[in-house]
Order: C-alpha cells, then sequence, then structure tokens
C-alpha cells in the first residue's frame, strides 16, 4: 500500500508542477499581450502628441507679429511726441522726456524679450520633438511625486 501511495503521491506532485508550470506560461503571455497592447496605445498617443506639437509650433507666427506689432505702435507713440505742435517748454516738456524714457524702456525689455524668445521659437519650430520630450519628461516627473509617497505600501488584509 505504501507504494501505491507514494506512486499516485508522486503523479499527484508531477501534476501540480505542471499545473503551476502552465499557470505561469498563461500568465507570461498575458503579460506579453498587455505589453504589447500598452505599447500600441503609447505609440499612438506619442503620434497625438507630436502632431499636437506640431500645430502648437504653428502659431508661433502670430505671437512673432504681436511682437512686431507692439514695436511699430512704440515707434508711432515716439513720431507722435516729438511732432506735437506748439511750444512744448516747461511742465510740457518734461512730461515729453518722461514718456520718451518709458516708451525707450519699454522697447528695449520688448526687443530683449524678442530675442530671448527667438531662439527658443526656432529651436521648437525646427523640431518639436522638443515639445514633447519636455511634456513626457513633466509627466514622469508628475506620476513619480504622485506615486513617492505610496513606496513601500501594502495591500490591505481582505475581510
Amino acid at each position: 500500500m505504501s507504494d501505491a501511495f507514494s506512486s499516485q503521491l508522486s503523479r499527484v506532485a508531477g501534476k501540480l508542477v505542471l499545473a503551476l508550470v502552465n499557470a505561469t506560461l498563461i500568465l507570461v503571455v498575458l503579460a506579453l499581450f498587455l505589453g504589447l497592447r500598452l505599447a500600441g496605445t503609447m505609440e499612438r498617443v506619442a503620434e497625438a502628441s507630436v502632431a499636437a506639437a506640431m500645430a502648437q509650433a504653428t502659431q508661433f507666427t502670430p505671437l512673432r507679429d504681436e511682437i512686431a506689432g507692439l514695436r511699430e505702435q512704440i515707434s508711432g507713440l515716439r513720431d507722435d511726441l516729438t511732432s506735437l505742435p506748439g511750444d512744448t517748454t516747461g511742465d510740457i516738456a518734461e512730461r515729453i522726456t518722461a514718456v520718451s524714457a518709458r516708451l525707450d524702456r519699454i522697447e528695449a525689455r520688448l526687443a530683449e524679450v524678442g530675442t530671448d524668445l527667438a531662439p527658443t521659437l526656432d529651436a521648437v519650430s525646427a523640431d518639436p520633438g522638443i515639445v514633447v520630450d519636455r511634456a513626457v519628461r513633466t509627466g514622469i516627473e508628475e506620476l513619480g511625486r504622485w506615486l513617492a509617497p505610496h513606496r513601500g505600501c501594502t495591500m490591505p488584509e481582505r475581510v
């Protein structure tokens, strides 16, 4: 009887090992399938992000036009100040000088902003991937900050 029990126990153990191997293979196949699905989804999201970045890159032209328009308005205001009719002495002359100095500062700041902004706009227009890279990097950082408090958590006991 001991040999029969031992033989039966060996068969049960063999079947148990086979079942564990089968379950492991099924889980591996499922994980690969889900990984492929995730990769496809990530590719679609990346393509959509690139398309959005390309569309965004074309919107820099209005910004450049607006900066040029502001420069023209400042130049027009300066011309208006210099062409004021009549006697510009005393208090009026001081105010004109103050306004002209203020226009100079605004124009200088606008030129500085345009100069600082131009390389960035040109780089993004030439390679919208820069925007996508930054968006992905920012998203990963945000995900990391969100997940950080959850490190070391354990599953709650089932009731």
